[in-house]
């Protein structure tokens, strides 16, 4: 008992760690790609956007990393990624010094973040200046290999059927079908996730300060293995077969059985219904 409250607590403080590291990244980006110039808005705050499309292979990797707001990723058909930024900030100047750097070949395409300790920033911040926020939008190919880490909001991902892997989010994490395998770790916030189908690869949830809800498809076959849970265990989906539930611990076997489902290290409880 005492391990799995170490495991929880650790998992909770790895979060915490992540969520205040993405906030200090956020501030400190630079741009690669065209833009439109900083403006002053009419609430007094200022504002810049990137609107941009690349064209991606199949298979290609796509990488969002180091950003202080929300994320939203939507999957589509073709082989076009289109790149929607739009930053806030106090001053013009504070936007000019914490842009987004915005990378891209035919086989990769990378949103990053990048931490500056120089200049002063840590004491801008004390005083309140200094920060800005990022909203990501992007609209991607749904084949392609998706990571997203040190997030500071919420992390939104559509119906991918290359692999995801979601790490260091200081906020909730919603995710659709999730075909290619998933990853999700190191969350301060809920999870969801819907699996209607799984290959070779499986689904791991680990580190999460927040409840989890896996949405099972009714035609999938899967092995479920649930460790180190500080929270209810509650199974309502029609085809799961609970084979071992104790307080912190479940094991079901989804339909016939086959890739595996595995939660470990959760500070909430985790939920399995039926979609």
């Amino acid at each position: 008992m005492k391990l799995k409250i170490f495991i929880v607590v650790l998992a909770v403080v790895l979060a915490w760690v992540a969520g205040r590291g993405i906030k200090g990244a956020g501030r400190d980006l630079v741009a690669s790609v065209q833009q439109e110039a900083p403006s002053e808005t009419q609430s007094g705050s200022s504002e810049q956007r990137i609107n941009e499309s690349f064209a991606l292979a199949e298979g290609a990797r796509v990488d969002v990393q180091g950003v202080n707001g929300p994320v939203t990723v939507e999957a589509i058909d073709g082989d076009t990624a289109e790149v929607r930024v739009t930053s806030t900030g106090n001053s013009v100047g504070d936007l000019r010094a914490h842009q987004l750097t915005v990378e891209h070949t035919d086989s990769s395409l990378t949103i990053r973040g990048k931490g500056n300790n120089n200049n002063g920033s840590f004491w801008k911040w004390m005083r309140g200046g200094g920060e800005v926020r990022h909203t990501v939008v992007l609209r991607v190919p749904r084949r392609v290999e998706l990571a997203t880490r040190g997030t500071n909001g919420k992390v939104s991902i559509g119906d991918m059927e290359g692999a995801v892997r979601v790490s260091g989010v200081n906020g909730r994490v919603e995710m659709g079908r999730a075909t290619g395998g998933a990853e999700v770790s190191g969350v301060n916030g809920g999870v969801t996730v819907t699996v209607l189908e799984l290959g070779a690869r499986a689904l791991k949830v680990n580190g999460v300060n927040g409840s989890v809800e896996l949405r099972l498809g009714g035609n999938l076959n899967a092995d479920l293995n649930a460790n180190g849970v500080n929270g209810s265990l509650t199974v309502e989906a029609p085809n799961v077969e609970v084979q071992e539930q104790k307080r912190s611990k479940l094991r079901a076997r989804v339909g016939t059985g086959g890739a595996e489902i595995k939660v470990n290290g959760v500070n909430g409880g985790v939920r399995v219904v039926g979609v």
